[in-house]
């Protein structure tokens, strides 16, 4: 009668002991930590959109890598430039792709080609790293 009830418990540990082994499998992969995210990536050249589209230098300043670069009269001066035709900017449609530390985020313009940009991660936040060619920014 012992052995009925003894069987199945050791069973269940030895089972449950192999699956908690993290052990040096080469084949299995290793724990990764959380990241910076691709919605984060995106959100970041949303925000950088928004406040170029609105001739906000500050917070343009904010969105990119090297601020010191952004020259505040041409954000001015193109203000309304990204929301021309109509278009939304809180829902024009992006994709990201994250690489480690870089993205690459490509915005699908209604009636335009796509744009690409790059970012990096950076002191925990997204930058983008190159402004559109045609903003001045």
């Amino acid at each position: 009668m012992r052995i009925s009830w003894l069987v199945p418990v050791l069973l269940g540990a030895v089972l449950l002991g192999g699956c908690a082994d993290g052990g040096d499998d080469p084949d299995r992969p290793a724990p990764t930590t959380a990241g910076p995210s691709a919605s984060a990536a995106e959100r970041t050249l949303r925000d950088y959109l928004l406040a170029a589209d609105a001739g906000d230098c500050d917070e343009v300043k904010e969105t990119v890598l090297l601020p010191e670069q952004v020259e505040c009269a041409d954000v001015r001066d193109q203000k309304g430039r990204w929301s021309g035709g109509d278009v939304d900017l809180e829902t024009v449609p992006m994709r990201a792709e994250v690489v480690e530390t870089s993205a690459t985020v490509t915005v699908d313009w209604p009636k335009d080609p796509e744009d690409v940009w790059s970012l990096e991660y950076v002191d925990g936040s997204w930058r983008v790293v190159n402004a559109d060619a045609g903003d001045g920014v």
